[in-house]
């Protein structure tokens, strides 16, 4: 259960790749609920080694999102995340954090 829970799936678009766009890198983790303040760890773990190693990638004119979903730690809304993740539809699906 923890291994699912502190899933990071990249996401990137090669057509945005080659036009040096945004590269979007997605965190999943229960956000809300009992296990929030576990998703909250998760998403700041992540979100620290984006930050940390997104410098060579925006040195090479790309922008670098970070986007954290909230699973609310039920596979059913971990699933339809991962498919809009999968989808590259970031904002748009799913449960992003606010």
């Amino acid at each position: 259960m923890i291994a699912a829970l502190a899933l990071v799936l990249p996401v990137a678009s090669i057509v945005d790749a080659q036009s040096k766009g945004t590269i979007k890198i997605a965190s999943q983790s229960p956000l809300s609920g009992g296990q929030a303040v576990l998703g909250e760890g998760i998403k700041l773990g992540a979100q620290l080694a984006v930050e940390k190693l997104k410098g060579n990638l925006e040195k090479a004119g790309y922008k670098v999102d970070f986007v954290p979903f909230d699973d609310q730690a039920k596979p059913d809304v971990g699933v339809a995340n991962a498919k809009n993740i999968n989808r590259g539809q970031g904002h748009h699906g799913g449960h992003p954090a606010t």
